[in-house]
């Protein structure tokens, strides 16, 4: 895993199509052109099914559904000190403990973006799973950069694709998983 400072984030998701905005939800990052392929995923159920959404939303990208084909992702956190003190700090162990292992590892506050290397499919998984369980907010990106996904402290996902054959794709895939996609629409 390596980590990322904001300014460090902007420029890897730069290198895979994608560009600041400030729009909301999306903050941070988006595709030129706009955003009008837009899906929404509730992120509810118990923490088991929780952590299936995050399986299902790590594999997205992964040619064929093999695990040993991940090719990484970025997950960049935007905010995470949303809920109380007592329920955060389970959650900051856990992340913690997840960066731990990256080279350099200091305060989220100043890396708060994780790269996920091939390798790395199980640590990328879990660092979803603890921004969804935790209902962080969160921008995960493959490497491809074929779509990215915010995570909301709302209790939902909004998975946004490059073009209209990537959207269609996605749709398919999360109705097959049963977990309800919304098709969202902008003014």
């Amino acid at each position: 895993m390596e980590l990322l400072s904001d300014e460090q984030a902007i420029r890897w998701c730069a290198e895979r199509g994608l560009q600041p905005v400030n729009e909301l939800p999306s903050t941070r990052i988006g595709f030129p052109g706009g955003e009008s392929y837009r899906l929404r995923l509730a992120v509810a159920g118990s923490a088991t099914e929780v952590v299936g959404l995050g399986y299902a939303l790590a594999m997205t990208a992964v040619p064929g559904d093999d695990e040993t084909a991940f090719q990484g992702g970025l997950l960049w956190l935007q905010d995470w000190d949303i809920w109380s003190e007592t329920t955060e700090r389970v959650g900051h162990l856990l992340l913690n403990s997840l960066r731990q292992s990256a080279q350099g590892a200091g305060p989220v506050r100043t890396s708060p973006a994780h790269v996920f290397h091939r390798s790395e499919f199980i640590e990328a998984h879990a660092a979803l799973a603890v921004a969804l369980l935790f209902q962080w907010d969160a921008f995960y990106v493959p490497v491809i950069g074929a779509f990215y996904a915010f995570l909301s402290h709302h209790g939902q996902i909004e998975v946004v694709a490059r073009d209209k054959v990537t959207y269609s794709d996605l749709l398919a895939r999360f109705e097959r998983g049963g977990f309800s996609p919304a098709a969202v629409v902008h003014s």
